[in-house]
């Protein structure tokens, strides 16, 4: 059947032929056509909404922050403490202070210790300290400790009995901290951190103290007392002569008092006024007498009594005596305990009068006291020992005025000697030196020593 032109397509067939009229002419120009295939809906994957590595340079960095942190914040605060920790041992012990609280504590306390024994008793040797002292552990236990008077501290051991009683533990202060801090502070600080403890400009320091001398190993003089002597020093020796009648005893040293040797009391007859209480050549002399039970004093001048005056009641018993050529100087104590003891001068020609003495000598014996007085130039020198320790005033006015105390020996800070191991308590005129000794029960037997050549104001070996 034929199709005639103009003639439109009915249906099916006419939409095949339309469909092949219009791919014909791309085939002739040489395009293909790919086939359509059909499509598919497609749903995205899932992202994480934090990545792996992400997780991995958080944890990282936190872990680092972690190990920093403390050894920075360590490393700032070791610079603080170590200013604090010098700026406190400068002004506890002085210059030599911090290096030796941080290497040498043992020395540094020694140091303490002696700056505490060598404080007036109401002193408040350490009080300065507390804004430094704020900077350590428990520092508000301290507190209390550094605020006390001398007197109050147990190694003090002060005539008074201590209200409080505290000790040089209770001050105690190490480096540990430092250390910790240095240790935490590692590896941003390669060093051990001491060379950190440097005070500040401003820091305050303590007054450096002289260390106590050494005392002499001494020999001759017996550990009873003398009671009264006659001394007399020619050329290069003394001569001394105690008691009297069938107590009367009579010693030579030639090296100033440090050893004597005992001699014949007619030897030195010629030259001492035995018998009697005498320095050099003068010739006022004193002596004791009885009248009744009670003890009179007399002044002798040239041979003979010039005057007696009474000393002492019968209840009262003596504790020591010296006299040079103005005065003569008694100590009494009352037979019944707890009793102050009572300081009497004696002027050449003269009654007796009470010398006035600092507060915290008033206590006798009982209370584990000891004293001993010695009378030099004019000036009224005494000892008393408490505890090891041995402390001098003196006074220049007959009582009017004291120096402080003045440490003379320490049994604490002595080396350990055999001759050490008896404390120096008793006082010797020796006309213009005075002499601290302990004695000895036998001759052969030594003994601590030492003198003073300044009225006790310092001391030292006898030479």
């Amino acid at each position: 059947m034929r199709l005639s032109a103009g003639v439109p397509l009915r249906g099916s067939r006419q939409r095949g032929v339309q469909l092949r009229q219009s791919v014909q002419p791309e085939l002739r120009r040489g395009r293909r056509t790919t086939p359509l295939e059909p499509t598919t809906l497609s749903i995205p994957a899932a992202v994480p909404p934090v990545r792996l590595r992400s997780l991995l340079v958080l944890a990282t960095l936190a872990l680092g922050v972690r190990w920093f942190a403390p050894r920075a914040a360590a490393y700032w605060q070791l610079h603080g403490a170590a200013t604090e920790f010098a700026n406190y041992a400068l002004c506890m012990a002085g210059s030599d202070g911090p290096e030796l609280l941080a290497r040498q504590p043992a020395e540094f306390w020694r140091l303490i210790r002696r700056r505490l024994i060598a404080s007036p008793p109401e002193a408040r040797p350490f009080a300065s300290c507390i804004p430094s002292a704020e900077a350590f552990p428990h520092a508000a236990e301290r507190r209390l400790a550094h605020q006390a008077k001398a007197r109050d501290f147990l190694e003090y051991s002060a005539a008074i009995a201590p209200t409080t009683a505290f000790s040089l533990e209770d001050l105690r202060v190490d480096v540990g901290r430092v250390d910790q801090l240095a240790r935490t502070a590692r590896p941003l600080l390669a060093t051990g951190g001491h060379e950190l403890i440097v005070p500040s400009t401003r820091a305050r320091s303590a007054p450096l103290l002289a260390p106590l001398p050494v005392p002499a190993e001494g020999r001759g003089l017996p550990a009873a007392d003398l009671g009264y002597a006659a001394v007399q020093q020619r050329d290069d020796e003394y001569l001394l002569a105690a008691g009297k009648d069938a107590n009367l005893s009579a010693y030579r040293s030639r090296d100033g008092g440090r050893t004597w040797s005992a001699t014949s009391a007619t030897n030195v007859g010629a030259d001492l006024d035995t018998g009697h209480c005498s320095a050099g050549r003068d010739a006022t002399s004193f002596r004791l007498g009885v009248a009744g039970a009670a003890l009179q004093l007399e002044s002798w001048q040239r041979g003979q009594l010039a005057s007696s005056f009474p000393l002492a009641a019968a209840d009262q018993r003596l504790l020591a005596f010296s006299c040079d050529a103005g005065a003569a100087l008694a100590v009494l104590t009352d037979e019944e305990p707890h009793r102050p003891a009572t300081f009497r001068l004696c002027a050449e020609r003269s009654r007796c009068r009470d010398l006035p003495v600092p507060a915290e000598l008033g206590l006798t014996q009982t209370s584990g006291l000891q004293l001993s007085a010695a009378r030099v130039q004019g000036a009224t020198i005494l000892a008393f020992s408490s505890g090891g320790i041995v402390r001098v005033i003196s006074s220049r006015d007959d009582g009017q005025t004291w120096t402080p105390p003045v440490v003379a020996y320490d049994a604490g800070e002595a080396p350990e000697l055999p001759y050490l191991r008896v404390v120096p308590t008793r006082l010797l005129s020796l006309g213009g030196r005075a002499l601290l000794y302990a004695g000895a029960d036998h001759l052969h037997l030594s003994y601590a020593a030492l003198a003073s050549d300044d009225l006790g104001a310092s001391w030292h070996a006898p030479r």
